[in-house]
């Protein structure tokens, strides 16, 4: 099994395209991308932010630096249920994205984000930006966003710089 990046950083370019667009983009890569090992798979994510969305509105407001808090699954996902979900700590800067992550359990990510204790199996260098990040902002569940994802890899192997996905098809 393969081991879970924890640590990514990239620059991303999201675009909103009606269903014909769509269909444009996909048959201009048709040559040049394959369906990548995932192809499609579901994505549900939990983000948090302040009482006062101080997050969003940092980022809405076009400030230099952005971050914000979720929680995300892939696949078939049951909140009740010891499914392996991520925590995640998003940062933009300068056009660059970002991401850190910790693996862990649903109930262990909720608890851990509401209580500020970590989750047994996690050390203290793991979890040290989630620390301050919850230190510095009072956390609530603000939104829940659920989408399928078409991810697609490069069909000669990585000339073209590694995965792209089509994401937000509700």
């Amino acid at each position: 099994m393969q081991q879970a990046k924890l640590l990514f950083q990239r620059y991303e370019k999201k675009y909103l395209l009606t269903e014909a667009q769509y269909r444009q983009v996909l048959d201009a890569i048709r040559e040049k991308m394959v369906p990548d090992a995932h192809a499609r798979y579901s994505i549900k994510n939990i983000y948090f932010d302040t009482e006062d969305y101080d997050l969003i509105r940092t980022s809405v407001d076009g400030a230099d630096y952005k971050e914000k808090l979720r929680l995300r699954a892939y696949g078939t996902w049951d909140r009740n249920t010891n499914n392996r979900v991520f925590l995640e700590i998003k940062k933009k800067y300068d056009g660059i994205v970002y991401k850190r992550r910790i693996g862990m359990s649903f109930l262990d990510a909720m608890f851990y984000v509401f209580s500020g204790e970590r989750p047994e199996g996690l050390t203290e260098l793991e979890t040290s930006e989630f620390d301050f990040f919850l230190k510095r902002h009072h956390i609530v569940n603000r939104t829940f966003l659920t989408y399928d994802r078409e991810a697609y890899a490069a069909a000669d192997g990585g000339a073209m710089g590694g995965r792209g996905g089509f994401g937000g098809r509700f």
